[in-house]
């Protein structure tokens, strides 16, 4: 994978304070505390490679960042590269990649957060028979995040949006 950097973060220091602790060319792992709430939590802001074996570097950088975490209240977001199961997709499915992305938010203790809007995240726009829609971005959460954060939910725009 090329050393081209793929994730820009921004924030208002106004309402949050921020604290980049690792970064990779597939994940931002930062801890953020609310200025307003006085909540800490942390954030993984998460571009994944189109490879199967480049994308395993983000599943060990995963890993490794949910033994530092421990039990706090982490959020993961971003295109994710691959689904979760094969209702995801129209049109192909890698199995062998989906059950190593599902070992994976098994091992980290992650889940998808309730989401509203668009369902399909990524289209190869072919139309008709060709074409190809998944569902590849995502926001995961840990249990501690529901607990601080109860009624939090995603909500993914229209394409372009």
């Amino acid at each position: 994978m090329g050393s081209t950097a793929r994730i820009i973060l921004a924030w208002d220091s106004l309402v949050l304070t921020v604290n980049i602790l690792t970064f990779s060319p597939q994940m931002v792992l930062a801890k953020v505390a609310s200025v307003e709430w006085k909540k800490d939590f942390f954030v993984s802001i998460i571009y994944g490679a189109n490879g199967i074996r480049d994308r395993r570097q983000l599943w060990a950088e995963l890993r490794t960042a949910k033994f530092s975490i421990g039990n706090a209240a982490w959020v993961q977001l971003g295109d994710f590269n691959i689904v979760r199961k094969p209702t995801k997709r129209l049109m192909g499915f890698d199995s062998a990649a989906t059950s190593e992305f599902n070992t994976c938010l098994y091992d980290v203790e992650m889940d998808d957060l309730p989401a509203t809007g668009y369902w399909y995240t990524w289209s190869n726009k072919c139309g008709g028979v060709g074409d190809n829609k998944s569902k590849l971005d995502r926001v995961l959460v840990n249990t501690s995040w529901l607990d601080e954060f109860p009624n939090s939910e995603a909500c993914f725009l229209a394409p372009r949006v």
